[in-house]
């Protein structure tokens, strides 16, 4: 669970564009924006050093942070992260203004625990499809993470939604048969032997070569 605010400090952007904006990003600024509550969205700008010791605590990308915009502070969470297409670089980051007495929506982590060691020896591994699931709490009640036990998992078994142990005043939306893991055996792809394609093309390379010419120069003046 969340249990500490951070101090995150942000700075008014000095002004709105693209080109401002890869100045900034140039620098180590990104470029941001607060809204929420239905106030007014703020233009801000974030030390990317800054965000990133925010954001490597327990709880992750659903840390609760104080947003200290030159001094005028409010409480928030980042909402979303703009990354760059191939690099490792952020382009911008929205931030969401809460109230602590309010619920939130969040994407929370799945994360798997235990060894599954019967499916081990069956020659089995876990598929998981769902890495994150949607929930709606109160600030102060944002698990870390939601863990799924894997210990005793056998060929054919399967994990939905509606096996993860939801904590106290926790919801989600999601529809409960919604599969996050399976343990199954893995598929193995057949393939064809390239050998095969090539001795049937000698073959064809053979037959070619053993029609005598005097019946390939035949069958040219009957088609005249």
């Amino acid at each position: 669970m969340n249990d500490q605010e951070l101090l995150l400090p942000l700075k008014m952007r000095p002004a709105l564009g693209t080109r401002s904006s890869r100045r900034m990003r140039r620098e180590g600024i990104i470029p941001s924006v607060i809204y929420g509550l239905g106030t007014e969205a703020t233009h801000v700008a974030v030390e990317f050093s800054d965000l990133r010791s925010v954001l490597t605590t327990t709880a992750g990308r659903n840390a609760i942070l104080t947003l200290d915009v030159e001094g005028a502070q409010e409480i928030g969470i980042v909402k979303d992260i703009q990354w760059h297409p191939y690099r490792e670089e952020v382009l911008h980051v929205d931030f969401l203004r809460i109230d602590p007495e309010q619920d939130v929506t969040v994407d929370v982590p799945i994360q798997t625990t235990g060894d599954a060691h019967e499916l081990t020896l069956a020659g089995g591994i876990i598929e998981q499809s769902l890495f994150e699931l949607t929930i709606t709490t109160k600030p102060d009640l944002i698990p870390n993470q939601l863990e799924i036990d894997i210990t005793h998992l056998q060929v054919g078994d399967s994990i939905t939604v509606g096996d993860i142990q939801l904590p106290q005043g926790t919801v989600t939306a999601v529809d409960p048969e919604t599969s996050v893991l399976q343990a199954a055996i893995p598929r193995i792809v057949e393939i064809a032997e390239p050998e095969e394609e090539l001795e049937g093309e000698a073959v064809e390379g053979e037959a070619a070569a053993e029609t005598p010419e005097g019946e390939a120069s035949s069958a040219e003046e009957t088609s005249e």
